[in-house]
């Protein structure tokens, strides 16, 4: 569905007079907009109107101020009800004829967000370290930094010969590693995963542990 982007609403006092002026500049005695004519003919007097008040309000004169602020919300309003028209009449076209409609009348097209490459592959965090916790016997405590596109992270317990003995999971980047066995060197590895994606293994980190 083809839809405008109602960035006015955000405009600066000079933006919008800009985006009234620009519009109507487009659109009037245009054929390709012809049925909008009464519309824009209304629009380019308000786009008048508010030029005007512009410059009458740079005196700081209190009422000029008041019709300033006055014509700003009408002029939001009235582009807000203006683009709602505009957006049907494109809708009953062809795609691309409706998109170029709506660009070529002064108005912004909203765009379809671009979607994100599917993810591929995870680098290997960063940073992996860890340390004896002193207050727990046999346990230690692992930090690492994020990996780009995860969304948890395997930490592996190796035996002496490189063989994979327990693993842990975690879904932040530090884990505290429950363990039995105190009085010895134990070796890690962690890894990024996303779903069924794995990172590649982080370089073995050796702890003793007391």
């Amino acid at each position: 569905m083809i839809k405008i982007l109602l960035d006015h609403g955000k405009f600066n006092e000079t933006e919008l007079n800009l985006r009234l002026a620009s519009i109507f500049k487009k659109m009037n005695n245009n054929p390709i907009y012809a049925m909008f004519q009464s519309t824009v003919t209304a629009l380019g007097v308000l786009s008048v109107d508010f030029d005007k008040a512009l410059t009458d309000a740079e005196g700081r004169a209190t009422k000029a101020i008041e019709l300033k602020n006055k014509l700003k919300e009408e002029a939001r309003k009235f582009l807000t009800k203006f683009a709602g028209k505009v957006e049907v009449v494109a809708n009953d076209m062809p795609e691309e004829e409706g998109k170029a409609f709506v660009k070529d009348s002064g108005f912004t097209l909203r765009e379809a967000p671009a979607s994100k490459p599917a993810l591929a592959f995870l680098a290997v965090p960063t940073n992996f370290n860890v340390i004896d916790d002193k207050q727990r016997k046999g346990w230690c405590s692992a930090t690492w930094d994020k990996s780009e596109g995860a969304t948890s992270y395997l930490i592996e317990e190796l035996d002496d010969k490189g063989a994979i003995k327990n693993t842990f999971t975690a879904n932040k980047t530090s884990l505290n590693i429950p363990g039995t066995e105190s009085k010895v060197v134990k070796n890690f590895t962690v890894r990024a995963t996303k779903g069924e994606i794995r990172s590649d293994s982080s370089d073995i980190v050796g702890v003793y542990v007391s």
